[in-house]
């Protein structure tokens, strides 16, 4: 009996100092356990310090993860909270984060790598089929996101908590990104679940960047077969853009987004107020697409110009490509307004012109080279020259002093106006008309040709002022306001 209950006394010894040895060693096993969890997970090298562990909870910090000289990720502090019950399950009860630094790239072909933390996009490092929060709180302070694209480097910064919200998740973060000379600030909430999270994010961009005004996204991401994915709705508010020599101002819509890549479904639909690439044409809408490819389908485009409009149909545009050409056709066209133009004083006249423009964008110039304008019915021009004009033909009545005399009063049935310049500079119009005016020769019909200069960029200096939404983008707009 006394040698059992010496071997008993003898073990209770062993196993209190067995304890006793853990506890001094704590920190080394803390280390060692989350080294070896960290394997588990693909990711390598690694590096930490544990630099407390109690009973309720732990620290630790200075993390990197991947090569020493150049980490993939960082993170100055991690605050852990647990329980006995927390610990059963494999769960802490509260994280809180502090300084997190991840480095990313994007290749040519959209593909996104996070470095010696890869595993974990694909899935390699996955080790719960149902993943779950690693806590109930988690918050997160100071954590910043830096991308490194073809196009440059896009960086980011994000703070707020997340949290279990019954079956899923909730979280509120406040937000900055910055690239490509943009910078936005915004709010952005997390809901849904770990495995498939939804999120809505509103947008202001900062400063004097290249875009102005209020943007909403709403979407969620997802994961199928090792690979991830994302489905979103960006809301567009009175956005203005300004690329190069390109302004458009006024844009309102709604796009569907997906990726990666980057890409949207057809016919999407976005109105501007107005667009200057040299020339400023009002009241446009757009039907487009992007492709997988990084190119711009424009399925439409039409824009008011000159009392008609303006529009253009499938048109690819390819952002590597400097020199674009397009046929513009025109419809409707107020010859009166375009005649008011004209480098000729007293020149009027009434009716409408269709034809086709065709225009080539090389850098910053709009080029109209061959355009043609035809009357679409009969119409009228007057002159009413000055005294010089009047004077100088009376001294040449065999030719001007005709041409003047005929367009006092002139009812044209054919008008062709040819088109050729730079649509931000002076243009070149050559006219041609046949038709009688009822006081000239007895009402003889008479064929005469003018060339004549323009400043068609003057055509539209205040074009934006009535500018409205167009309906159909109002409700697109409303329905995403109600969440439809």
């Amino acid at each position: 009996m006394l040698r059992a209950l010496a071997v008993l006394l003898a073990a209770c010894a062993l196993l209190a100092g067995a304890a006793a040895y853990g506890w001094t060693q704590r920190i080394a096993i803390a280390e060692w356990w989350l080294q070896r969890r960290v394997a588990q997970m693909g990711i390598a090298p690694a590096s930490l310090d544990v630099t407390s562990v109690g009973v309720a909870g732990a620290t630790v910090e200075s993390i990197a993860l991947g090569a020493p000289d150049a980490p993939d990720l960082t993170a100055a502090r991690v605050e852990v909270e647990w329980s006995w019950p927390g610990l059963r399950e494999g769960r802490f009860d509260a994280l809180r984060i502090e300084g997190v630094r991840v480095r990313a790239a994007v290749d040519a072909e959209n593909r996104l790598s996070l470095g010696a933390l890869d595993p974990l996009l694909a899935g390699e490092g996955a080790l719960d089929a149902t993943p779950v929060l690693p806590a109930p709180e988690i918050a997160l302070e100071d954590a910043q996101l830096r991308i490194s694209t073809p196009k440059g480097v896009a960086e980011g910064t994000l703070a707020g908590a997340l949290h279990e919200e019954g079956d899923g998740i909730g979280g509120t973060f406040t937000l900055r990104a910055s690239g490509g000379g943009l910078r936005v600030q915004g709010a952005l909430d997390v809901a849904g679940t770990l495995a498939a999270p939804a999120f809505r994010a509103s947008l202001e961009p900062e400063g004097e960047g290249p875009i102005t005004g209020r943007i909403d996204v709403r979407g969620a991401l997802a994961q199928a077969d090792g690979a991830r994915s994302f489905q979103a709705t960006a809301a567009l508010r009175d956005v203005a853009v300004a690329l190069g020599a390109l302004r458009v101002a006024g844009i309102h819509g709604t796009v569907a987004l997906a990726g990666p890549p980057l890409h949207t479904p057809p016919a999407q639909l976005l109105s501007f107020a107005r667009v200057d690439a040299g020339v400023a044409l009002t009241n446009g809408l757009v039907s487009f697409a992007l492709r997988r490819d990084g190119t711009l389908a424009i399925e439409r485009i039409s824009l008011a110009f000159a009392g008609g409009e303006l529009y253009a149909e499938n048109v690819r545009i390819d952002p590597s490509q400097q020199r674009l050409p397009v046929t513009l056709r025109a419809k409707a066209l107020d010859l009166a307004v375009l005649l008011g133009q004209v480098s000729l004083p007293g020149l009027r006249g009434s009716g409408r012109l269709d034809g086709e423009l065709p225009v080539v964008r090389d850098g910053d110039q709009l080029v109209v080279t061959g355009g043609i304008l035809r009357n679409a019915d009969a119409g009228t021009i007057q002159y009413e020259p000055s005294d010089s004009v009047r004077s100088l033909a009376e001294s040449r009545p065999a030719d001007l002093g005709l041409a003047v005399e005929a367009f006092e009063d002139f009812h044209y049935e054919v008008l062709e106006a040819r088109v050729d310049g730079d649509l931000a500079g002076e243009m070149v119009i050559g006219l041609r008309v046949r038709g009688v005016n009822p006081d000239f020769q007895d009402g003889r019909p008479v064929d005469l040709n003018l060339n004549l200069e323009a400043h068609v960029a003057d055509l539209v200096r205040a074009g934006a002022s009535s500018y409205r939404v167009p309906q159909v983008i109002e409700e697109r707009l409303r329905a995403f306001s109600e969440g439809k």
